[in-house]
């Protein structure tokens, strides 16, 4: 349920603004194919239909900020 942006994760990238997005899984979870170089910094699916659970909204962040201020 939770995609990241491996080179943000990655000691000595550089830094840059990491994006979290998130929606429910309807037919397809369309935020997904959005992470990447130069796009999103995760994506946060929720079962279908429904929007992500908070716990894992706050799992993207702290992954995604823990070494990039």
């Amino acid at each position: 349920r939770l995609v990241l942006d491996r080179e943000i994760l990655v000691s000595g990238a550089p830094k840059k603004l990491a994006i979290v997005c998130g929606g429910g899984s309807g037919h397809e979870p369309f935020c997904a194919g959005y992470v990447g170089q130069g796009m999103l910094g995760a994506s946060v699916a929720g079962p279908i239909f429904t929007s992500p659970p908070p716990g894992l909204i706050t799992n993207a962040i702290m992954a995604l900020g823990t070494d990039n201020p």
